[in-house]
C-alpha cells in the first residue's frame, strides 16, 4: 500500500512567453484518479511533462508528501507520447531493462509478454513492430515499476479492446493500493467507486 499524497501549489507552465498552463492549486489524495482533459494544444502533456521533471520553465511548485507530510522519495513512473523504448533492442530485451531500472528483478517477464500479447514477438526488434505492439510494450512498464504516482499520456491510443481492459484493470488496482494515476485523454474515463478528480485545459 502506498500513502503518498501529491500537493500542486500555484504551478503553472510556459512555452517561451506564453502562459500554458495558468496557476494550478491542488491536493491529490491516494486512492484519486486525475483525468486531465482538453482540447489538442491544450497542454495536457505539458503538465504531465513537468510533474515528470521534464518541462524547465515551471513555476510555483508541487510535492509528494508521505503520511508524516514529508517530500516522499519514491520515483514516479511517466509514459508518455515518445514510448521510451530502444528501437535497436527486443521487445523482451526493452522488459529487461524496464526491470533493471525499477529494481524488480521478481518480475515474471514472461507472464507478463503473454498477458500482453507479446509472447509471439518477443524476439523481434522494436523498430521492426507496429505502433500497437511498440506501445503495449511502453505500457508493461506500469506492471514493473513500483511508483505510488503513475503520469499516462493518451495511455488508451493505439491499444485494443484486450489491452484496453488490462490496463484499466492495472489502474484500477494500482487505486486500490492507495496509488495516484493522473491521465490526458480525448476521451471520457471513469472508473466505478474510485474517487476521480477533473483538470479541464
Amino acid at each position: 500500500m502506498y500513502t503518498a499524497a501529491l500537493t500542486l501549489s500555484n504551478l503553472s507552465c510556459r512555452h517561451a512567453k506564453n502562459i500554458v498552463i495558468p496557476p494550478l492549486s491542488l491536493k491529490i489524495l491516494p486512492s484519486t484518479l486525475v483525468v486531465i482533459e482538453g482540447s489538442n494544444g491544450s497542454g495536457k502533456t505539458t503538465l504531465l511533462n513537468a510533474l515528470a521533471g521534464l518541462h524547465d520553465q515551471v513555476s510555483g511548485n508541487f510535492r509528494m508528501t508521505g503520511e508524516t507530510d514529508e517530500r516522499s522519495t519514491d520515483p514516479i513512473l511517466h509514459v508518455g507520447h515518445n514510448n521510451g523504448l530502444k528501437a535497436n533492442l527486443t521487445v523482451k530485451e526493452n522488459l529487461e531493462l524496464f526491470s533493471v531500472l525499477a529494481e524488480n528483478q521478481y518480475l515474471n517477464r514472461l507472464k507478463l509478454l503473454q498477458q500482453l500479447d507479446l509472447f509471439e514477438i518477443k524476439d523481434q526488434l522494436i523498430k521492426n513492430c507496429s505502433k500497437g505492439q511498440q506501445k503495449r510494450t511502453s505500457l508493461a512498464r506500469i506492471f514493473i515499476a513500483k511508483s505510488p504516482l503513475w503520469l499516462l499520456d493518451e495511455p488508451f491510443s493505439s491499444l485494443d479492446r484486450t489491452a484496453t481492459d488490462l490496463l484499466q484493470n492495472a489502474i484500477h488496482n494500482h487505486l486500490t493500493e492507495k496509488g495516484i494515476v493522473m491521465i490526458s485523454t480525448h476521451l471520457k474515463f471513469s472508473l466505478p467507486k474510485i474517487r476521480c478528480t477533473r483538470i479541464l485545459l
